[in-house]
C-alpha cells in the first residue's frame, strides 16, 4: 500500500473509534483539504467513506462529505455509486452541478441541461446546446435554448447573459429554417422568429456589431433589403473595419441590380478582410 492509502487506512481506522462528534469536525476538514493534491479525502476510495457512513448506526455523512465522496467515485467511473450519493445529498447548486456531470457521462443531455440549469450553470448549458446543435439536433437544442433564456429572464444577476443567449436562439431557429423547403411557410415562419431573436438581442446590446451583421443578413432572407441596408450601415457605423458590413451592403446593392456599387463595396470589405467567406461567395455570385 503506498503512503497516502495507508495514511487514508489509518484515518478510517481512527473514526472507528472515534465519537460522533469527531466526524463532522472532520467534515469541515474535508471541504478544505479537498482540492489540495495528496489530501487524505482524495486517497480515500469511496467505498470507504460509504462503509464509514454505514459505521456509525444512522448517522448520515455530511453533505460537504457526501459530495466531495460522489466526486470521487465520478472521477472513478463508478456512476451507480455516484448517483447513489447523489440521492441523499441535500438540494444545492453543487449537487445540481454534479448531477449534470453524471448525467453527462450517461449520454442523457437534456437532464444534463436542465441540472445545470437549476445550478445556475451557464456555460455548461450552452456548451450541451453547442453540442446538440453540432450533432444536428436542432429540436433539442432549440427547446433548451429557449429553457437557459427563461431561466436568465427569471434570474436578475443573469441579465448580461441574455443578448448572447437570443443572438444563440436565433442561429438555431436559422439552421432550423434552413432544413424547410424553400418557400414553404414553415421556413419563413422560422427566418420571421430567428429575425425576431437577433433584434431582442440587439435590443439588449445595441452596440454589438456582430448582432446588427446578424438582422442585416436575416433581413436578407426575407427580403426586406431597405432594413437590411439599415443595420449594416449601422454595424459600420459601430465598427469602421467591418468587413462584413460592406459585404452586406454590397449584397444589397447586388439584388438591386446595382451591380457597379455591389464591386466596389466588395473591394472596400477586401482591402479588410480579403478572405473572408462571404465576400468570396458574394463575388462568385455577381461576376
Amino acid at each position: 500500500m503506498n503512503g497516502r492509502g495507508t495514511a487514508a487506512a489509518a484515518i478510517v481506522a481512527a473514526l472507528a473509534l472515534a465519537p460522533l462528534g469527531a466526524l463532522q469536525f472532520v467534515a469541515t476538514v474535508a471541504l478544505r483539504d479537498a482540492g489540495v493534491s495528496g489530501s487524505w479525502v482524495r486517497a480515500m476510495p469511496p467505498a470507504t467513506a460509504v462503509r464509514l457512513e454505514e459505521r456509525f448506526d444512522g448517522w448520515a455523512l455530511p453533505p460537504v462529505l457526501r459530495l466531495i465522496v460522489a466526486r470521487r467515485a465520478l472521477a472513478e467511473g463508478d456512476l451507480s455509486r455516484t448517483a447513489r450519493l447523489l440521492e441523499r445529498l441535500p438540494p444545492s447548486a453543487d449537487r445540481s452541478a454534479l448531477a449534470g456531470t453524471l448525467a453527462e457521462r450517461r449520454g442523457d443531455d437534456n437532464g444534463a441541461i436542465a441540472a445545470y440549469l437549476a445550478a445556475s450553470d451557464v456555460d455548461d448549458v450552452e456548451r450541451v446546446v453547442g453540442d446538440l446543435q453540432r450533432h444536428d439536433k436542432i429540436a433539442e437544442a432549440l427547446f433548451n435554448q429557449r429553457a437557459l433564456i427563461d431561466h436568465l429572464a427569471r434570474d436578475p444577476s443573469q441579465t448580461g447573459a441574455l443578448p448572447e443567449a437570443y443572438y444563440q436562439l436565433g442561429i438555431l431557429e436559422q439552421a432550423l429554417a434552413y432544413h424547410m423547403p424553400v418557400g414553404s411557410k414553415a421556413r419563413a415562419d422560422d427566418e420571421r422568429l430567428a429575425l425576431a431573436s437577433y433584434q431582442r438581442a440587439l435590443a439588449y446590446a445595441p452596440l454589438a456589431e456582430r448582432y446588427w451583421i446578424a438582422v442585416g443578413n436575416q433581413q436578407l432572407n426575407v427580403a426586406d433589403l431597405s432594413g437590411a441596408a439599415v443595420s449594416f450601415r449601422r454595424a459600420i457605423d459601430i465598427d469602421p473595419r467591418s468587413a462584413e458590413g460592406f459585404v452586406g451592403l454590397a449584397d444589397v446593392a447586388a439584388r438591386q441590380g446595382r451591380l457597379r456599387d455591389a464591386r466596389a463595396l466588395l473591394e472596400r470589405a477586401a482591402r479588410i478582410e480579403p478572405n473572408a467567406g462571404s465576400l468570396k461567395r458574394l463575388r462568385a455570385r455577381i461576376r
